[in-house]
């Protein structure tokens, strides 16, 4: 159906949900710092974001903050900001994404503190590249429960990115 409006599949979205986290210890997080992001922290986000996702999200990342649970940022020991996570309670999970880290420790940490204190069932959806993240939510407790096609219209590939995109913010935004 969605073929004969022009889109197009361009990949997936492998979706996962746990119903009782599982924190592991998988990889180091030396020297990485979770903090709650300030107002002072979004040129840097909405650059992260750009660079992650492929395109500038200004006002869809503003919306998403307002709407998060917990929105932090992750800064190494010189104090640099390197990603940042959101979270955002649905009627049946806590949504894990936007995540963007430089790397699945990085990746995995910022789960770890979205995560690490929620009484309740969380999803997380990303794309396929992330195969050893993906292991590691495994291990942490989640399950894959679906993998619907990534679809997008006026276009024949997804923008260029830089594998920093870990957690998605929601299926229908990326």
């Amino acid at each position: 159906m969605y073929e004969k409006l022009g889109f197009k599949v361009v990949g997936d979205v492998h979706k996962f949900i746990c119903m009782n986290y599982v924190p592991s210890n998988s990889f180091p997080y030396g020297g990485l710092k979770a903090e709650v992001l300030l107002e002072a922290d979004l040129d840097k986000v909405f650059e992260l974001d750009k660079n992650a996702f492929g395109d500038f999200r200004r006002e869809f990342l503003i919306n998403r903050i307002k709407q998060s649970h917990q929105s932090l940022i992750l800064r190494n020991e010189m104090g640099s900001v390197l990603g940042f996570g959101l979270s955002v309670l649905g009627s049946c999970h806590l949504i894990l994404g936007p995540i963007v880290a430089p790397n699945d420790s990085a990746a995995a940490y910022l789960l770890n503190q979205l995560a690490l204190n929620h009484k309740g069932k969380l999803r997380i959806d990303l794309s396929p590249r992330a195969e050893t993240f993906m292991n590691h939510l495994r291990k942490s407790g989640f399950e894959k429960v679906s993998q619907p096609p990534i679809m997008i219209i006026n276009s024949d590939s997804m923008p260029i990115r830089n594998n920093h995109l870990y957690g998605i913010a929601a299926q229908v935004f990326g």
